[in-house]
């Protein structure tokens, strides 16, 4: 819509191709800073910018869809929160840690809300506004097409802060004992029966890497264990 909006003057609601750029940055009072921009410097294209004397230190920016949750986000973040000195790298490169993945979700759940919290208007403000015929008359063709790219942004922001409680959810189920298997099923709180196959599918990405890292952590309790994999299985039975 961004691109749409500015080459041809229109934009489209409910567009799939449509998207938001958010910018996220390692800090330089982290007391770790150099650790962390080491390993930034592996996984993603940074910039350093001198000017007025500020070293800025940032990844490009992420390009967030509505239908799928950004996974290379998540572990932007899950790198400039996860602790040094006790999480292992691997908790980073993988989705081994489901305590450090809820934190990391509760990061992005924030960045995502004070992003949306900086629209003088709410979502369903727009939307009434759109609705009452007296009001748009007022509006220009310019100043329309500008509520319905605002608006296709709220959407995004506000669907990607309902996948993350989904996740946080079915993480708080996995930390009290649950199976992935039972874990992922319908969250009642947050979406209806028809929804939770929809938004089942665009968490799939993530889920496969949670239940990949859940993989490789029983691989390696059986290494530590000098178990082999059957006789692991019957001792976790």
């Amino acid at each position: 819509n961004r691109e749409m909006l500015k080459r041809y003057g229109f934009c489209l609601m409910n567009n799939k191709y449509n998207n938001i750029f958010i910018k996220l940055k390692l800090e330089l009072n982290d007391p770790d800073f150099k650790y962390r921009y080491y390993i930034l410097q592996k996984f993603f294209q940074v910039e350093i910018s001198n000017k007025d004397n500020v070293v800025s230190v940032q990844s490009r920016h992420f390009k967030i869809f509505y239908q799928k949750l950004n996974t290379k986000m998540l572990k932007f973040i899950k790198i400039i929160n996860f602790n040094v000195k006790t999480d292992e790298i691997s908790t980073v490169v993988e989705t081994r840690s489901l305590s450090l993945e809820y934190v990391s979700f509760q990061k992005l759940k924030a960045v995502y809300e004070d992003f949306l919290n900086n629209f003088p208007t709410t979502l369903r403000e727009d939307l009434n506004f759109m609705k009452d015929p007296i009001r748009m008359k007022e509006l220009s063709v310019r100043q329309y097409m500008g509520m319905v790219y605002r608006t296709e942004q709220k959407r995004i922001l506000i669907n990607q802060i309902k996948l993350v409680k989904i996740v946080m959810q079915i993480l708080e189920r996995m930390m009290r004992g649950a199976t992935l298997e039972f874990a992922v099923l319908r969250v009642h709180e947050f979406e209806s029966a028809k929804d939770h196959v929809i938004n089942r599918l665009m968490l799939k990405s993530y889920l496969n890497s949670l239940e990949k890292g859940l993989q490789a952590n029983t691989a390696a309790y059986y290494k530590l264990k000098g178990l082999e994999k059957e006789d692991g299985e019957n001792l976790l039975r």
